[in-house]
């Protein structure tokens, strides 16, 4: 309705979705998130590995802490023979907490989701909604409308579509800029972006080695990844495709009792091979492994993409979420100005002062709680402006992410002995402690000292290394950024 306060609609609730709304909150900025599964944190997925940058980001909106009591810290980084010779073993993180003043942290995804979730301020929790699946999106004079399968709709004057490789947000995208002038079919992204060379099945058990391990198993055209957590640990059984497609790829249980059953024999630690750790299982599943980086991440102002929506790396590297992250704080920094809201000085508390309003959906009238009333509002947004904005976004986080993919395709292409280069690289050069400490000083490190952080939170530095980082946190909010 025109004179309504700015709102973002994010579609999606998994890790991405949960971070845009935690940034909107502090930020100030009305939002609702809608989530397809019923439930917040399905024990669908294996691992998430965060880095310092990320976990810097999660400092920010004060709940660290909470992150810290169940993630476990990376310590060893071994590889095997598949006939169980070991020929590499460092502590190659060290180098990275000496760096950077922390290392990377392993969650399950399902315990990092319910944390992220169950940490959200009461007042940005009462908008998050689950069984709400994307039905369509509709541009009006103001701004969007968001309908669901459930019959129920949203208005709002922005789509942040969060919702992962196979989006509907990134489907309902397209076919708004192909409606409005056809001539795009020729350059717009087509509706399957990515293509897949790999696959990949995952399971997680009890923990069965002692914690902080990141084990890798390499063979050709195949590898295997073991991660031990907390109180799970992981593995992810990689293989190559015969030919590289776009198509999406499922999994019957069949299927994936028999991927498993592929590399039953394969060491994952000294004493255990895959056969050991799979029949202890608590979840498990497979998926194609898509790569690439969309050139289309926004429409007229009212869709933006982030995460895996706009970009996907396999997860070898462990980048994927991370740049999630990054494309929440890269886009919801330029929305808080764009918008003028009012920003959160310590992150510990809400953004502003909480009110009551009603929000009505063709089925439904639900109460939720909005942040302090925004200078923009739907009928004051300025689309080209705000498409002039996302295009920026775009830019700014395009150049890390060409690294960060192209990192990501070397990695599981080494471990995977895709060539004879691939071979020696992993073998016997990126086997020596010294080289491996190289390439994460002279490599890993310049692309971790960019990482954005959230402009309108003040929080000390909770990360201290050799290398500074080039976007320190604010020590103090400048007054016009206060409620």
């Amino acid at each position: 309705m025109a004179g309504d306060p700015f709102r973002v609609i994010i579609i999606g609730g998994g890790p991405s979705g949960i971070t845009a709304a935690y940034a909107l909150y502090h930020a100030g900025i009305d939002f609702v998130v809608l989530e397809r599964r019923t439930n917040v944190a399905e024990d669908l997925g294996a691992s998430l590995v965060l880095g310092p940058p990320s976990l810097r980001v999660f400092h920010q909106f004060g709940i660290l802490d909470k992150l810290a009591e169940i993630g476990g810290n990376l310590y060893e980084n071994r590889a095997f023979t598949t006939d169980g010779q070991v020929f590499k073993s460092t502590r190659v993180f060290d180098v990275m907490v000496e760096n950077h003043g922390s290392g990377p942290l392993a969650f399950h995804r399902a315990h990092l989701i319910q944390a992220l979730y169950d940490n959200l301020p009461e007042a940005a929790k009462a908008r998050y909604f689950t069984g709400k699946k994307l039905a369509g999106i509709e541009a009006t004079e103001t701004g969007v409308v968001v309908t669901c399968d459930d019959g129920s709709s949203y208005a709002g004057s922005v789509v942040l579509g969060a919702d992962g490789v196979h989006s509907a947000t990134r489907r309902e995208m397209r076919r708004l800029a192909l409606a409005e002038d056809p001539s795009r079919e020729a350059t717009w992204d087509a509706v399957t972006p990515y293509k897949t060379s790999y696959q990949c099945m995952w399971a997680s058990f009890p923990r069965p080695t002692a914690p902080g391990l990141s084990n890798e198993t390499q063979g050709t055209d195949s590898s295997v990844m073991y991660i031990s957590g907390t109180e799970r640990a992981w593995i992810f059984l990689y293989e190559k495709l015969p030919a590289t497609t776009t198509e999406r790829i499922t999994f019957t249980e069949d299927d994936i009792e028999a991927y498993a059953g592929r590399f039953a024999d394969w060491p994952v630690t000294e004493t255990l091979k895959v056969r050991d750790v799979f029949s202890e299982r608590l979840s498990a599943g497979a998926a194609a492994l898509e790569e690439g980086i969309c050139n289309n991440w926004s429409w007229g102002g009212r869709v933006v993409l982030v995460g895996d929506a706009a970009h996907k790396f396999t997860p070898n590297a462990g980048l994927g979420f991370n740049n999630g992250v990054q494309d929440v704080v890269a886009l919801c920094n330029r929305l808080r100005r764009f918008v003028g809201g009012s920003g959160s000085g310590s992150g510990d508390e809400g953004a502003a002062d909480d009110r009551t309003t009603t929000t009505t959906t063709t089925t439904t009238t639900t109460t939720t709680t909005t942040a302090k009333t925004t200078a923009k509002t739907t009928s004051t947004t300025d689309y080209a402006e705000l498409e002039s904005l996302f295009e920026e976004y775009r830019k700014e986080r395009r150049e890390l992410l060409d690294a960060d993919l192209d990192e990501s395709v070397r990695v599981t292409r080494m471990h995977a002995w895709a060539s004879t280069w691939d071979w020696i690289m992993s073998r016997y050069i990126l086997s020596w402690g010294f080289i491996q400490r190289l390439f994460v000083t002279f490599f890993v490190t310049p692309k971790m000292q960019k990482a954005g952080v959230i402009d309108f939170i003040s929080k000390p530095e909770p990360f201290e290394g050799t290398y500074k980082w080039l976007h320190p946190l604010l020590k103090s909010v400048p007054k016009e950024r206060i409620a």
